[in-house]
């Protein structure tokens, strides 16, 4: 049975190490892996954010509250396209449920999702749960080989796999940077030209780096560097040693975050290389840059 078609499933409970625990990711890479919609990335988003605050036995209501959350101000702020659209048809179930709930509830009046009312809260978050959680959580349990989470329909309950909890707190920012790189990725095969005009008009350019992909740069400004105050620093998240970080001050001015980002998320056995060995993708960018 594919994963997308399962009602529960079981996490696998062997000793994995950080090789194994990297392969539960290889889906972000995988054209085999199929993503019509966004919701793996806000699905795999949810996740992360609710393992970084300590919990790991979740109800899957809860994992979609979250989801409803960051999906809010992607939809009906921005109005991105969260799948791929034909030309007069509607907009995935996610996008229908928030622009009903956007006219029915709201007066077709945004609000941030942080003002509505518990009961305004509660109903969309429930609707969104409903209506978007048929495929994806297996779909997702599936894609990561099984490592991530056990769940079940029937009790509502998914439960994090505990050294998976631990991988993904240990490598929470570089697991962050691949979900947004692919998720911007997504996005701008699902959109047009002109939508990445419009967004220009919602983006601090002071956020956006050189080269970068507009969609990059919100999500980074929706979750990213709007809460740090800074820019993201994709290079010294590879380097772990406090002494590390001198080299990277000293390589920045020779290559960027962009660069950083195109090399090492473009290839999933490159990646696994280069996050062992960053001096490595230090190189491989200047003599792609012709520096060396």
């Amino acid at each position: 049975m594919s994963g997308y078609q399962l009602s529960e499933g079981k996490y696998v409970d062997n000793v994995l190490d950080d090789n194994r625990l990297w392969d539960a990711f290889d889906w972000l890479f995988c054209n085999k892996a199929i993503n019509n919609s966004s919701y793996k990335f806000l699905f795999l988003k949810a996740l992360m954010d609710l393992i970084c605050q300590g919990k790991t036995r979740l109800s899957i209501l809860e994992v979609f509250s979250r989801f409803t959350q960051i999906s809010w101000n992607l939809v009906l702020k921005y109005e991105i396209n969260q799948a791929h659209r034909a030309k007069g048809k509607k907009g995935s179930l996610l996008e229908q449920d928030l622009f009903d709930f956007l006219e029915l509830d709201l007066n077709n009046e945004f609000v941030e999702y942080c003002d509505l009312t518990d009961s305004q809260r509660k109903k969309i978050d429930h609707k969104i749960f409903k209506d978007c959680r048929t495929y994806v959580i297996g779909a997702l349990y599936d894609d990561t080989h099984r490592y991530f989470y056990s769940f079940s329909k029937k009790t509502n309950l998914l439960e994090i796999n505990p050294q998976m909890a631990d991988f993904v707190k240990k490598n929470a920012g570089m697991l962050n940077n691949l979900n947004y790189y692919k998720w911007a990725s997504f996005y701008e095969k699902v959109n047009s030209p002109e939508k990445v005009n419009q967004l220009s008009g919602f983006i601090d350019l002071s956020f956006r780096r050189e080269d970068e992909s507009i969609f990059r740069t919100l999500l980074a400004q929706e979750f990213e560097r709007e809460k740090t105050d800074i820019k993201i620093n994709t290079l010294e998240l590879l380097f772990g040693a406090p002494e590390d970080n001198r080299n990277v001050e000293k390589e920045e001015t020779e290559v960027n975050n962009s660069d950083v980002e195109n090399i090492l998320f473009s290839d999933y056995e490159s990646m696994k290389i280069f996050i062992q060995d960053p001096i490595k993708l230090i190189k491989t960018l200047k003599e792609k840059r012709g520096i060396v």
